[in-house]
């Protein structure tokens, strides 16, 4: 399967979705994020700032350009913290990557109005958020680049791994579209060496169709994510966030100083709630930070957080049942 007319259905349907004028399909979520820092030139002795926090690509694709992530602290929902941006903010600064974590939307207003004043472009890493929405506008549509990953885990999910980079630049779009393939355009001549970043059409055919879901599957997510959230007013959670139409729900985090345990009592009555993120990017051996490793809102989260189970297609007797034993464990756990 290669680039042709069906991935080119997808990016324009994507483009309309997420209100941006370019979509170029990709091969991955990391190939996405890649490609964007390459279209903003990151390269040796530049620095990034991303997120303590986040899945392993948002460093690894920093260190694939031979430039640097530069970490920073995040806010309680998970989310990059605006004034540290600032904080970090240097001469070596090439751009700015958020992520709207466990599909939560970040504070973009406040992001972009830092990143700005200092004329550094930014990134939006939508990896997890595809269909939320922030007064009234698009995740994706925030920042100079957005990037997506519609592996099978993920709210808009292909069969396989694919990814995509948006953008409102036509000099950007031409050139990842360029970098996707070999750094070729025409697939004759490369002008610019990279590799193999091509989307398979199938991933492109299957991505088309659940677009036309993807409202619908957001909507379900946030149906339940308040369904817990009324569920768990009696136990010492605070579940009660954001608005819910600011978070796809691509998961449904909670945080408690009992975690693994709950994970252990969940996991014997048969329900598949997971300790995620384990790690801050910081504790990765790969991942060389810099500087300051202490990141006490990331490394909380990372200690503290359990995601319970969140997919569309939970059945309502199956939300009561995870509601209701988590209830009764913090019942027992308090006495």
């Amino acid at each position: 399967m290669i680039v042709g007319l069906d991935n080119t259905s997808f990016e324009v349907n994507f483009a309309q979705f997420v209100n941006r004028r370019f979509c170029v399909a990709v091969g991955s979520g990391t190939s996405a994020l890649y490609l964007a820092l390459r279209a903003l030139n990151v390269s040796r002795h530049c620095e990034v700032i991303v997120p303590a926090i986040s899945w392993i690509s948002t460093a690894t694709a920093v260190l694939a350009c031979g430039a640097t992530p530069v970490y920073v602290d995040v806010l309680e929902d998970g989310n990059i913290n605006p004034q540290a941006i600032k904080a970090a903010i240097g001469p070596r600064t090439a751009a700015v990557v958020g992520v709207n974590y466990f599909g939560q939307l970040a504070p973009w207003a406040e992001i972009l109005e830092v990143c700005q004043s200092f004329s550094v472009p930014v990134i939006e890493d939508a990896a997890q958020s595809a269909g939320a929405l922030l007064e009234g506008q698009r995740s994706g549509s925030f920042g100079d680049i957005s990037t997506f990953s519609f592996n099978p885990m993920k709210v808009l999910a292909a069969t396989g791994e694919a990814g995509a980079v948006l953008c409102d630049d036509e000099a950007i779009a031409n050139r990842i579209r360029s970098l996707r393939y070999l750094g070729s355009s025409d697939m004759i001549e490369s002008r610019e060496p990279d590799l193999n970043h091509k989307v398979d059409l199938l991933q492109a055919k299957i991505l088309d169709f659940q677009l036309e879901l993807l409202p619908q599957k957001v909507d379900r997510r946030q149906q339940i994510a308040q369904r817990y959230r009324s569920m768990l007013e009696t136990t010492p959670i605070d579940a009660s966030a954001r608005p819910l139409t600011s978070s796809s729900f691509f998961d449904f985090p909670i945080r408690t100083n009992h975690s693994h345990i709950l994970v252990e009592y969940l996991s014997r009555q048969g329900i598949d709630a997971r300790k995620r993120p384990s790690l801050t990017l910081t504790d990765q051996p790969a991942l060389n930070p810099i500087g300051k490793r202490e990141f006490p809102v990331a490394q909380a989260i990372a200690r503290d957080t359990v995601c319970l189970p969140m997919f569309s297609s939970l059945r309502d007797e199956e939300i009561e049942a995870v509601g209701q034993h988590v209830v009764e464990f913090f019942k027992n756990v308090t006495k």
